[in-house]
């Protein structure tokens, strides 16, 4: 009987044991893009490349956004966002307002895409370049008529989580 007791003993701990290391492996294992999309991330800064089209034609643009502005808030429970960019966008000495903002669904594609279906405007995809526990770096298209002139831009979106 104690030999039975002590062979239970002995398995038991040693399940315990194989537990722990499994759990210090995931600890330690890169972030996957649903355990990210978590909580609150701040847009830090905006890059644009594309063209802006006004009277004069169209105009190839790239730069990074000033008085950059905005937040992504992913409820991983209900996998909704609310989202808002604004920043500014140099055009030939004119500032021109990039503006973005809504709430929907969001769904992961893959480990480098997932995309938010907004209600109002339609279905995004975003494509994740970087990530770790507790920043993203995002593209996106954006289209957009912008005070005279209408933007055909890709953005990047460098994200920082609370």
């Amino acid at each position: 009987m104690k030999t039975i007791i002590r062979l239970g003993l002995l398995i038991l701990s040693l399940s315990l044991l194989s537990s722990c290391e499994k759990d210090e492996e995931n600890a330690n294992s890169e972030p996957t893009l649903s355990t990210v999309l978590k909580g609150n991330f701040n847009i830090t800064r905006a890059d644009y490349n594309g063209s802006v089209g006004t009277i004069l034609g169209n105009l190839p643009v790239t730069g990074t956004g000033t008085n950059t502005d905005g937040n992504f808030l992913f409820e991983s429970f209900t996998k909704t966002t609310t989202y808002l960019l604004n920043t500014n966008m140099e055009v030939a000495s004119t500032s021109y307002p990039l503006y973005l903002a809504g709430a929907g669904t969001f769904q992961i594609l893959s480990e480098n895409s997932f995309s938010i279906n907004d209600p109002i405007t339609g279905s995004t995809t975003y494509e994740v370049s970087a990530m770790t526990a507790n920043s993203l770096v995002l593209s996106r298209s954006y289209q957009r008529d912008t005070l005279g002139a209408s933007a055909s831009l890709v953005l990047n979106l460098y994200l920082s989580k609370d």
